[in-house]
């Protein structure tokens, strides 16, 4: 029995060492593989490069409207002195001058000299004008009561009034009128209309003090 184990345990010990042999043999080849084939690296991922924007030109801004070119003076020189010399005041300004004289029917047919017409400053003036017109009689009547001094006013201030004081002043043949209304420099709405308008002329151009004393 002892001779049998013996003989076993021979035999065990011989297939371990053929093991080992083997390992032994193919940890050589495994080395001799890594020193014959270099070990390879992998080259780095190359970056994203983007293609170039395209190069897009800002929009351009949409020109602004043309405005109207103004023309010359309307009024000659002489003419618009022989004016003011009828209202009693030099105007800084002579656009505003020919502004209250300006009848709708002369700017709609003469749209390039850029004139508007009188009606913005007649509304102006006949505000300003009752207010003047009740100032002054608030002062120099002092006795007056509300009902007095409602009348006087609207004696004073009504269409055929104004009308009557623009002829005085001869403003009839200054009046710049469209070709159908030649006959209008005796039309006293038109007249009343102008004076107004002429009235608020002087405030913007003087102040309230020159629209006083016109």
């Amino acid at each position: 029995v002892f001779r049998h184990h013996a003989r076993r345990l021979a035999a065990f010990k011989s297939f371990l060492h053929a093991v080992h042999d083997e390992l032994t043999h193919h940890r050589r080849a495994i080395d001799e593989m890594r020193r014959v084939e270099p070990r390879r690296v992998e080259p780095p991922p190359k970056a994203l490069v983007l293609p170039p924007k395209a190069h897009v030109a800002p929009p351009k801004p949409e020109p602004a409207p043309a405005k109207p070119v103004l023309a010359a003076a309307v009024l000659e020189p002489k003419e618009r002195e022989a004016i003011e010399r009828a209202l009693g005041h030099h105007f800084h300004n002579p656009r505003l001058l020919e502004e209250a004289l300006a009848h709708p029917t002369y700017t709609q047919e003469n749209p390039e000299i850029g004139l508007p017409s009188n009606y913005r400053l007649a509304f102006l003036g006949d505000a300003l004008l009752g207010f003047l017109i009740a100032d002054a009689l608030h002062t120099n009547l002092p006795e007056a009561d509300q009902q007095v001094l409602t009348e006087r006013r609207k004696h004073v201030v009504n269409r055929p009034a104004l009308g009557r004081t623009a002829e005085r002043l001869g403003i009839g043949p200054h009046l710049l009128l469209g070709r159908q209304l030649r006959e209008g420099r005796k039309n006293r709405t038109i007249l009343a209309e102008t004076l107004e308008a002429l009235v608020a002329a002087v405030y913007l151009d003087g102040g309230p003090d020159a629209a006083r004393a016109f």
